[in-house]
């Protein structure tokens, strides 16, 4: 191959043999990075076959081990097992160390390292010079002075020290920080890149740094060794903002002391909508300025929200606060370059509360609803499938997404780790593929069996045993049962917590199973059978058999969706978009109409919210007051506006009151919502539809409607069981006027695109019509579609001009003496609306009877359900 290669250049390049020799090298050096610039010496490594033999299989294992001279590193793999001392209680349990591969915990790389382009400039080195080979040969020809002339080499302008966090919550996110060492180092865009670890002295109360990541450095620094006077550093200190410090003064004094020479950022591992649960939620958010490129932090501008600067000073260190995704990198960088304005923090202290009351003791059942409220549905589930496993460390739970959540991230191991319900065996000279987890109480391991489905927890079960043990489920059962009869007490004990495991999860499966895991329970295999006892001659019978097959109808599935929010600029002329994506998962049930058309009904959870706008909230309405608590009772509702193909379906059904015209509307196509429907049509298509199907469908109340489309309080759980959401403070102050956030862009919503709300941006040209329904692509928390323009939905409600006296149970405000002819209310904006017309608290009236070309509706359903 280098042959080729050298013929190739050399012929087409006409290249001498020392720059061909050039080329190579410096391809060599390039991709090993400015570390490994010199070449380790070449050595030959040889790779033996060790065959582990385990008494309880017919096959050996071949694994392919390394010599001492070339370790595996331990950030690439990573043993399921957690470390134990090696005895012969633990050879008998033939416990093979099976290696797991770390996945990749950053997404999409590339797009993050395109993100630092700004930050690309080349500028002369100081200290390295090259021959400037047309210079010499001018000054020989001129002057006849053959002296050679340099000049100096071009080199990235920043260095990046990268500071890791080593608080406890931390050890999890290392292989994260490694990849991104290895991805900036690869990627040159920086003079130098240094990895530094930060862990906080309990003993001299201050905070040191060390080089590399590890507990128990052996030189300690302190934090101003990574300042750089010229000014030519960027420092990102890499962290989750769990660690109580990060409310202390100290934290404040150091984030202080790097921003008086230094562009300093904290790359916060978690995605944004998990900051509230970090103590960034403590911190005051501003807009950030940089006047000219690489300006301190020291040096930044805050901006008001009339896009002003600050002229009082006020008090915290400003602080970009930036996740690990493409588009918040870029702004970061623009603005670091002066380019334009970056959503940031003011960094300061909080005070404790000298009258904070002891928290409340929870029971276990309690513990698990909390942490279903504050968690993502993808984590709620992998909790539930790492509750089947005898042994929880970080391998093991690699092994679980691989296997059966593919699509889970690293933040999900963190939520599942950091949510309250796990704590780790303390073991400090351990390293974090090492580290071994178990539940608070081993109470809340049988709560979450119980409402984790038994196919998963036994594949998770079956997947541990195949991988550690080498054997099937049925044969570590035997094994488990026969290890309970040992005389040898060690190996009882060693065995206990994968019995104790192993039986919760088998007695859920029935049949045989539940009675191994009773023997298990009990630790003793049933006694013989009797002998043998004479029957009379056996005798030949014929019969028939019946097989009844019951099919659960409308039986709950999950279902995996995208959310997006939106943060824009508070000020200034050029309006960028920034769209957030992460993904959400909820829970549906499908109501089958024909061989071809179908109706997708989502579980909305019960709970509280405040109904309305608050004061502040741009260009409300009056009839959006008062704010009111409201108690929304679980129900379920439609994923989509109604179609035209349900629409027709359902026009073909027995007439209950009144007859639906089939094909009422403007823009033709089975896939887009229904419109020029009347409210009285909207009804008598609910009245069919319960018939049919024996459910009673209806229309949303306006609680209900709204209650759903903010989607705000919680995201949805992954158990099929409701559970309660949680109110949210400040009376409905932290409400966005969007589910989407401050606002709606063409790339999201149907609406009037010519009109734009806040500091978004807005087209030349409206919408021309409908579209087919989820054809954006985007849901809220709950999974429902097309909330915000498309077409307005009618409510069961009668309008009323205020909510003086609305209900707070989340029923409809009828009047008691109602009248077809008399107003009704709808919500949601359509697509010839402005953005005011399609907020969330946004809300209009129409006459029953009347029927317009952006009018449709969506179906409730409250019947409960459970799986």
């Amino acid at each position: 191959m280098i042959d080729r290669l050298i013929a190739e250049l050399g012929e087409q390049l006409e290249l001498t043999a020392e720059e061909l020799a050039d080329i190579v090298w410096l391809t060599l050096i390039r991709r090993q990075g400015k570390a490994d610039a010199v070449p380790a010496p070449q050595t030959k490594t040889v790779l033996e076959t060790v065959t582990v033999s385990s008494s309880y299989s017919s096959t050996s294992i071949p694994i392919s081990a390394p010599t001492p001279q070339r370790q595996l590193k331990s950030e690439t793999l990573a043993g399921i097992a957690p470390h134990r001392s090696h005895s012969s209680t633990s050879d008998q349990l033939g416990r093979i160390p099976i290696k797991v591969a770390n996945p990749p915990s950053i997404r999409d790389p590339l797009a993050l390292v395109r993100s630092l382009r700004p930050l690309m400039r080349l500028v002369p080195s100081g200290y390295v010079e090259s021959l400037d080979e047309e210079a010499t040969a001018q000054q020989i020809a001129e002057a006849f002075i053959y002296h050679p002339v340099v000049k100096p080499e071009l080199e990235p302008w920043l260095d990046l020290i990268l500071v890791a966090d080593e608080s406890d919550s931390m050890p999890i996110w290392k292989q994260t920080v490694l990849e991104f060492r290895k991805l900036l180092r690869n990627y040159g865009a920086f003079r130098d890149v240094q990895l530094w670890g930060l862990y906080w002295d309990s003993k001299h109360k201050q905070f040191k740094l060390h080089s590399g990541l590890g507990k128990a450095p052996q030189a300690t620094r302190q934090p101003k060794v990574v300042i750089d006077p010229s000014g030519r550093r960027l420092i990102w200190l890499i962290t989750d903002c769990v660690a109580d410090y990060w409310q202390d003064e100290s934290l404040v004094q150091l984030l202080k002391l790097w921003s008086r020479s230094s562009p300093v950022a904290i790359a916060q591992v978690f995605p944004e909508w998990l900051w509230m649960r970090t103590a960034i939620r403590s911190y005051t958010p501003v807009s950030l300025l940089a006047q000219e490129p690489g300006l301190p932090n020291a040096r930044l501008t805050a901006l008001n929200s009339d896009g002003q600067a600050e002229i009082k000073p006020r008090s915290g260190t400003l602080m970009p606060i930036v996740p690990l995704e493409a588009n918040a990198v870029l702004a970061w960088s623009q603005m670091v370059m002066g380019h334009h304005e970056s959503q940031g923090y003011r960094v300061r202290a909080i005070s404790s509360d000298p009258d904070a009351t002891e928290p409340v003791s929870l029971s276990l059942q309690q513990r698990i609803e909390r942490f279903q409220v504050m968690s993502s549905p993808i984590a709620q589930r992998l909790m539930g499938l790492v509750a089947a496993t005898p042994s929880i460390t970080l391998p093991v739970i690699r092994l679980i997404q691989e296997t059966l959540l593919p699509r889970s991230r690293q933040m999900n191991v963190a939520e599942v780790l950091l949510g309250g319900l796990l704590k780790p065996i303390a073991s400090p000279e351990l390293v974090e593929n090492e580290l071994e987890y178990i539940f608070v109480d081993e109470g809340i391991r049988d709560l979450l069996l119980a409402e984790t489905p038994v196919p998963d927890t036994v594949a998770v079960l079956s997947k541990y045993i195949e991988r550690q043990f080498d054997k099937s489920l049925d044969d570590f059962v035997a094994d488990l049962l026969l290890w309970s009869q040992s005389e040898d007490q060690e190996l009882v004990e060693a065995a206990r917590p994968f019995a104790t495991v192993t039986a919760a999860v088998l007695k859920r499966k029935g049949g045989k199973y539940r009675d191994w895991a009773t023997q298990i329970e009990q630790g003793y295999v049933p006694s013989p059978q009797p002998g043998q006892v004479e029957f009379p001659p056996l005798q030949s019978i014929t019969f028939e058999t019946v097989f009844v097959e019951l099919e659960e109808e409308n039986s709950l599935q999950a279902f995996d969706f995208e959310m997006a929010t939106v943060s824009l600029p508070t000020s200034g002329r050029k309006k960028t978009v920034t769209i957030h994506k992460q993904q959400g998962q909820a829970w549906k049930y499908i109501e089958p109409l024909s061989e071809t058309v179908e109706l997708e009904m989502v579980a909305i959870p019960e709970g509280k919210f405040w109904m309305g706008s608050p004061d502040n909230e741009p260009q409300r309405s009056p009839d959006e007051s008062p704010q009111h608590e409201v108690s929304v009772p679980a129900f379920f509702m439609g994923r989509y506006p109604v179609t035209q193909a349900q629409w027709q379906f359902v026009a073909t059904l027995p007439q209950i009151e009144r007859s639906l015209d089939p094909n009422p509307s403007n823009f033709k196509d089975m896939t887009k919502p229904v419109e020029r429907v009347s409210w009285l049509d909207a009804t008598e298509f609910c009245a069919r539809l319960s018939k049919f199907t024996g459910k009673a469908y209806r229309l949303p109340s306006e609680a209900e409607w709204e209650y759903a489309c903010r989607a705000m309080t919680s995201p949805p759980s992954t158990s099929s069981e409701q559970r309660p959401i949680s109110l949210l403070q400040g009376e409905g102050s932290n409400y966005p006027p969007f589910h989407f956030g401050e606002t709606i862009t063409p790339e999201l919503a149907n609406y009037d695109w010519k009109y734009a709300y806040g500091n978004a941006p807005k087209l030349k040209k409206s919408s021309e019509g409908t579209t087919p329904v989820g054809q954006f692509g985007f849901a809220n928390a709950f999974g429902l579609s097309d909330m915000h323009g498309q077409v307005w939905e009618w409510c069961e409600d009668d309008w009323h001009s205020n909510y003086e006296g609305a209900p707070t149970d989340g029923s409809a405000w009828v009047n008691k003496s109602r009248s077809e002819t008399d107003t009704r209310v709808v919500r949601g904006g359509s697509w010839v609306s402005s953005p005011r017309s399609c907020r969330s608290a946004g809300r209009s009236d129409l006459f029953a009877g009347d029927r317009d070309f952006n009018v449709g509706f969506r179906v409730s359903c409250s019947a409960p359900r459970t799986p």
